[in-house]
């Protein structure tokens, strides 16, 4: 059977939205144009990451993937943690925030949550309404102030929802769509009527989606707080879910680079931090702001695609094994596997 590469044609997009929202990230403040891109790519982004990472994912019992996902997920995480905060430490002479705090330094929460939604999946998938226990969880834990950033405890909870709904339903309401045989120019009209609507409507807002705070600290104490999230929800998901369904099925550009995304999400924040520490953004922040987002974009565009090369993947795949030495090494999640 010939493969669909929807999939990988979707992640190596997302991958290129990350390094974008973060390149842009420094400047939200400077233009509301910036702001008003950052917020649209932060409606759908990580929720179609994890929502992908759900669906192709398989509910195996803990005691039988523990061992593999210790040396696939855990073990870059350590690695990757003790690298960036020596890089912190070299840029601004102060140990980060993220290690004072017991919080998983910037861009490896992923990391960490992903194996705690791994290990989860098979448990979940035995209760009987998994899918609505996972909302009632993402949607609860905003009413609880103590659940916060220690451990990306809030932000595991806040995506797991997108994780369960990508292995429970996404196959099913992707095969619908595709049956359905719906034209990919409504998809895409209705990919950015709903886009213009949430950033129109809901913009100002823009922390909320992070998954990082409780509705407290994102200062406001109302009951419908909750409501709020789930519709936010909603609207991650059908982004999410119409972001794929526009994606060629046929092997195209820049495939097999989706396969590769780990290597480009791992590697992509020492760029950032290094441009951002020697003052890059700054100055682009006074360019035109359309000169400076086609820059930026492009810059993201290429930076994946040197980061997600096979010299660069082989070499992090050495870097991640050599604790294990002659053991077979375990590159499924460097090579998509």
């Amino acid at each position: 059977m010939e493969r669909n590469h929807s999939l990988d044609h979707a992640k190596f997009l997302l991958m290129v939205l990350v390094v974008f929202g973060h390149v842009i990230e420094p400047l939200i403040g400077s233009s509301p144009i910036f702001k008003a891109v950052y917020v649209a790519i932060y409606s759908f982004h990580m929720p179609a990451f994890v929502l992908i990472s759900g669906l192709l994912s398989r509910p195996r019992p803990a005691d039988a993937v523990l061992f593999r996902l210790c040396r696939s997920i855990l073990v870059p995480l350590f690695i990757f943690t003790i690298f960036y905060e020596l890089l912190h430490l070299a840029l601004h002479d102060e140990v980060s925030a993220y290690t004072a705090n017991l919080k998983p330094y910037w861009i490896l929460w992923f990391l960490l949550a992903l194996f705690v939604w791994r290990l989860a999946l098979p448990y979940f998938l035995k209760l009987k309404y998994p899918l609505v226990i996972s909302i009632a969880i993402g949607v609860g834990v905003g009413y609880i102030d103590a659940i916060g950033y220690v451990m990306s405890a809030s932000r595991i909870l806040y995506f797991l929802p997108f994780f369960i709904a990508g292995h429970q339903i996404a196959p099913a309401v992707l095969s619908y769509i595709e049956d359905a045989k719906i034209p990919k120019i409504v998809i895409m009209c209705f990919f950015g009527a709903v886009l213009l609507a949430f950033v129109s409507l809901f913009g100002g807002d823009y922390q909320a989606l992070y998954g990082s705070f409780s509705y407290a600290r994102l200062g406001s104490s109302d009951w419908a707080d909750g409501i709020f999230r789930a519709l936010i929800y909603m609207i991650s998901f059908a982004l999410s879910i119409a972001l794929i369904s526009l994606m060629p099925s046929k092997r195209f550009l820049f495939a097999d680079r989706g396969g590769r995304s780990l290597s480009v999400y791992l590697l992509h924040g020492i760029v950032v931090m290094v441009i951002t520490a020697n003052g890059v953004l700054a100055f682009i922040g006074h360019w035109p702001v359309v000169l400076g987002l086609i820059f930026l974009f492009t810059l993201s565009l290429v930076m994946s695609l040197v980061l997600s090369s096979l010299l660069v993947v082989e070499a992090i795949e050495r870097i991640v094994n050599f604790p294990f030495g002659g053991l077979k090494p375990n590159t499924s999640h460097f090579k998509g596997g």
